[in-house]
């Protein structure tokens, strides 16, 4: 299968691409390591940029930066959104 993908296309949109064919397919990642980007993690978290780099800048959403480069991990940001549960009766 050829594929031909637009050079100025954005990360993010090249990402949902990418992941419609694997689902297309049936395919999954063969190395999830549980570590996203901040779009990613934004998405992961279902909330607008504002809230999540709000959030960020607060304090609340650990990332690991290692040379300028942010990554938040997949078990961390389930611990945070975990700790924050409201049960309400």
């Amino acid at each position: 299968m050829e594929v031909k993908v637009p050079i100025n296309i954005p990360d993010d949109q090249l990402l949902d691409a990418v992941e419609s064919i694997f689902k297309k397919y049936g395919l999954t990642e063969s190395q999830d390591t549980g570590w996203m980007n901040q779009t990613n993690a934004r998405k992961y978290l279902n909330v607008s940029k504002a809230t999540f780099y709000r959030w960020e800048k607060a304090g609340k959403i650990p990332f690991s930066l290692i040379e300028g480069v942010k990554r938040y991990s997949k078990k961390e940001l389930n611990q945070v959104m975990n700790e924050h549960r409201v049960c309400m009766r």
